[in-house]
């Protein structure tokens, strides 16, 4: 058949290789059922990026019917209270990245201390048993840390619980979790891949904003400002000893200078002051 005046017209239609579909990712999140980190720094159960503020990153909105039982005491409980009640609620940002409706509730709790596989850790996060996805936090451990260090370490076992929701989670729309969790193989590869740079941002936010006074102290101490490299080696704590491939990417260089300004936190203020 024939157009406009019996000429032929021939349409060339272009296409790209298709892209390696974008992984759907929760912050949240991410670890297998134990995870690690050296001495003083480990964590278990724990396997990097996400929006202080905002809608979900697919535009959807999380159930936050969820329920967080809270059975923390001392520097672990004013810890969390600062990070969901002092302005930004950085649990509810983290665990709101996704779009879906979940079952399960968050029990976290501390103990003296947390013994996996034969070793003292700083924490652990369980696999859901009768819907109820347990985070222990090691009471001895985090009163040797630093505050900010102790922070970090709670939000990274929030991040752990999350994925076991995901992971354990039928979705409305079809947001496959379990599709990126199994291109990564591991909680903590998925964390190491995917919210170092979002745990980094967090971090830097919480110390300026909520923990002012040691922030203040760092940059008097130090001559300068914390700067986002500083918070991207407290980022890796907990991930790079598991030796992600995200992680034995980096250049050796870039690896020495991660390592050398992560020790800088263990010179930050152990205490923590809250209000009740």
């Amino acid at each position: 058949m024939s157009f406009f005046n019996k000429r032929y017209f021939t349409v060339i239609i272009e296409t790209r290789a298709p892209s390696p579909p974008t992984p759907y990712v929760s912050i949240s999140y991410m670890y297998p059922t134990d995870g690690g980190q050296n001495q003083g720094n480990y964590e278990v159960g724990c396997e990097n990026n996400w929006n202080f503020g905002g809608g979900a990153i697919y535009g959807g909105e999380v159930d936050f019917d969820l329920e967080i039982i809270n059975e923390l005491t001392g520097k672990a409980k004013c810890l969390d209270s600062l990070l969901t009640k002092n302005g930004t609620n950085f649990v509810k940002d983290l665990l709101k990245n996704f779009e879906g409706e979940s079952e399960f509730d968050i029990k976290i709790r501390s103990q003296d201390k947390v013994v996996s596989k034969g070793k003292e850790v700083n924490a652990t996060t369980t696999k859901p048993v009768n819907k109820i996805i347990t985070i222990n936090i090691s009471s001895s451990k985090l009163n040797q840390h630093a505050a900010l260090d102790g922070a970090r370490t709670i939000l990274h076992e929030y991040i752990h619980a999350d994925i076991f929701r995901k992971l354990n989670t039928k979705y409305i729309e079809d947001l496959d979790f379990k599709r990126t969790y199994d291109a990564y193989g591991t909680q903590h590869e998925v964390m190491g891949a995917l919210y170092v740079n979002k745990m980094r941002d967090a971090l830097k936010y919480f110390h300026k904003n909520v923990l002012t006074e040691d922030f203040n102290k760092y940059t008097a101490y130090y001559g300068e400002v914390p700067s986002d490299d500083f918070y991207e080696a407290l980022a890796w704590r907990g991930l790079k000893e598991h030796n992600v491939k995200a992680w034995t990417d980096l250049s050796t260089e870039r690896q020495e200078e991660i390592n050398e300004l992560s020790i800088r936190v263990d010179v930050l203020t152990k205490a923590v002051i809250c209000s009740n």
